[in-house]
């Protein structure tokens, strides 16, 4: 507020400089008095700074503007801890050295930067790269199909949803329905390469327990998909989920003390995950923290894939439906 206040003051002084400057210099011209003429240009270098501070601040630097030298910093929330913004600033400064628009755009919405700006950036950042189409595509596909939002889809559904169709028009729809088979075929390929896993060392009390574990974790949040749900119904089965998923963190905790992380080869590959997929739809802090080194653990023996686990990163894990 200060910093605007100042640049109007700035601006005013200039303009107001710069008649006697123009007066001083055409009358010195006219009457070859140099002396007044060059008073006037010593003058008119006040108005020229005045006005270029002022342009340089609201017409060149104006945030999300698409300029080279558009350096915009969302400020940091109060509910931002000062080491999470520090880790997407830096991130942010980084994409602005590789004038990477889809990478301004995606940490501007992780510190929580206006709308406009943000989607600003993102759609100049599609149009940079052909594979920003299909990143657009998969987190906008996880958001139908799981109701699984990463920030830019938080920050505004409605203008995410723009952005996509301006993606399905550039890439055209059967370009997409390719991309989404070839996905299914590798997944087919992974799975037809996964070690044979011997069913008669399988835990069956502890598999019933996490099958159970699923169900409760998927039901409503596949109820939250309805396309003709209101409001306050998604409100309701919100407060309902999270009540379902502090039970689940129980039970998973014990499980956690009484089994260990439960292997592939105790639960088989599908039950494997189930551990992680209550732990990753837990949003506090210090319990994402407490559990850490299991997932750690267990991503690097394969037990489970878990990228960007921890909170302070942009969450981009793949749930399973």
């Amino acid at each position: 507020m200060f910093t605007d206040f100042f640049l109007i003051v700035l601006l005013t002084i200039g303009l107001v400089a710069a008649v006697p400057a123009s007066f001083l210099i055409m009358a010195g011209l006219a009457k070859r008095k140099w002396k007044m003429a060059g008073l006037g240009l010593l003058i008119s270098i006040l108005p020229i700074v005045c006005i270029g501070l002022f342009y340089r601040h609201y017409c060149i630097n104006l945030p999300g503007n698409g300029n080279s030298s558009d350096k915009y910093i969302p400020e940091r929330s109060v509910e931002m801890s000062e080491g999470i913004y520090t880790k997407y600033k830096t991130k942010l400064d980084t994409a602005y050295l590789k004038n990477d628009h889809f990478e301004v755009a995606i940490q501007m919405a992780n510190l929580n930067a206006p709308p406009e700006i943000i989607f600003n950036n993102l759609e100049m950042g599609v149009k940079e790269n052909i594979q920003n189409y299909y990143k657009v595509h998969e987190w906008y596909q996880l958001f139908k199909e799981n109701n699984f939002q990463v920030n830019l889809v938080k920050v505004d559904t409605l203008k995410y949803t723009e952005v996509y169709k301006i993606c399905v028009d550039q890439l055209g729809k059967q370009s997409l329905v390719e991309f989404e088979n070839e996905k299914i075929r590798k997944h087919e390929l992974e799975i037809q390469k996964r070690e044979k896993l011997d069913s008669s060392r399988f835990d069956p009390d502890l598999m019933s327990q996490l099958e159970q574990i699923e169900r409760d974790d998927q039901e409503l949040r596949k109820a939250m998909n309805a396309r003709n749900i209101t409001k306050q119904e998604l409100d309701n089965l919100w407060i309902e989920q999270n009540k379902i998923d502090s039970v689940n963190l129980g039970k998973v905790d014990l499980i956690l003390t009484r089994y260990g992380y439960p292997k592939k080869e105790k639960v088989g590959y599908d039950l494997a995950s189930t551990v992680w997929l209550v732990l990753h739809h837990q949003s506090d802090l210090k319990t994402r923290d407490k559990y850490q080194k299991w997932i750690d653990q267990n991503a690097s023996e394969g037990q489970i894939k878990a990228y960007h686990w921890r909170s302070e990163d942009l969450r981009l894990e793949t749930v399973k439906k």
